[in-house]
C-alpha cells in the first residue's frame, strides 16, 4: 500500500538522490514537491526538481516554489562550492516541459494536507521556512498531518556550518523554532545519523552505468559532491 508524501526540499545533489529514492519506493505516492532556498534559490530548486521529475518519467508530480528568503534575513546565496553553481553538480539536465504550480510552497502544503487529512506524510530536507509559513497560514496544520520527518540538526554530533549548527536549521533558525514548537508527530534525522551513512565510488560507478537517464545523472552530480567531501 502506498501513502501520500510531500517532499519539501532545496534541490541540490543530496535532494536529487532523495527525490529519485522516493519515486522508486513502492510505498510512496509522491503527490507534491515544494521548494525552498537553501543549497540554491527556491526557484532554481524548483527548476531542478521539474527537470529531474521529467527525466525520471514523473512529469505529472506538481512542484510549487516556496520561500526565497529565510524568515529573518536575506538568502545568503546557497552552497555552490558543495552542489555546483546550478545545485545539481553543474550537470545540464534536459529542461522539463512542465512549469511550477501557480500556488506557493506553503500553499501546496496546506492544500495537500486538506486533500489527504490524516494521511499526508511530510519530508523536509531543507531549511524549514515553508513549513513555518504554512503554520502561520494554518495553525491547525499539525493535526492534519500523519507524520513529519525533518533532516536537520546536530544533537550529539558537531555542526556542518559552525561547531554547533547544521545547515538546514542554521539557515533559518527562526523557522525551525516555530516548526519544533508545533504539536505534530515528528522524527528528526540529524547529522548524528546522516554522517554515518556512506556512499562511496563503487556505488557511484553503478549509478553512472544505469540504464535510467535520471539515475545516470545523479551519478554525474555526485562527482562534484565527492570532490567537496
Amino acid at each position: 500500500m502506498s501513502h501520500p508524501y510531500l517532499l519539501d526540499c532545496d534541490t541540490g545533489v543530496d535532494d536529487a538522490l532523495a527525490l529519485l529514492y522516493l519515486l522508486a519506493h513502492p510505498e510512496v505516492n509522491l503527490v507534491g514537491v515544494s521548494t525552498v532556498s537553501g543549497n540554491v534559490t527556491a526557484a532554481q530548486a524548483g527548476q531542478n526538481t521539474l527537470n529531474l521529475l521529467a527525466l525520471a518519467g514523473f512529469p505529472q508530480v506538481p512542484v510549487a516554489v516556496g520561500a526565497m528568503n529565510p524568515l529573518a534575513r536575506e538568502f545568503d546565496g546557497g552552497a555552490p562550492h558543495v552542489h555546483g553553481e546550478n545545485g545539481v553538480g553543474d550537470v545540464v539536465l534536459p529542461v522539463a516541459q512542465a512549469t511550477a504550480a501557480a500556488e506557493s510552497g506553503p500553499e501546496m502544503i496546506i492544500r495537500l494536507a486538506a486533500q489527504y487529512p490524516g494521511e499526508l506524510r511530510l519530508i523536509a530536507i531543507g531549511p524549514l521556512t515553508n513549513l513555518a509559513l504554512a503554520l502561520e497560514l494554518d495553525p491547525d496544520l499539525p493535526s492534519k498531518i500523519n507524520h513529519l520527518t525533518v533532516m536537520g540538526g546536530a544533537v550529539h554530533a558537531s555542526g556542518n556550518i559552525s561547531p554547533v549548527a547544521e545547515a538546514n536549521i542554521g539557515n533559518d533558525p527562526e523557522a525551525a523554532a516555530l516548526v519544533f514548537a508545533a504539536d505534530w508527530p515528528m522524527t528528526l534525522v540529524p547529522l548524528d545519523v546522516t554522517m554515518l551513512q556512506r556512499l562511496e565510488e563503487p556505488a557511484r560507478q553503478q549509478l553512472l552505468y544505469s540504464k535510467q537517464p535520471a539515475v545516470r545523472a545523479t551519478g554525474e552530480m555526485l562527482g562534484v559532491y565527492f570532490d567537496f567531501y
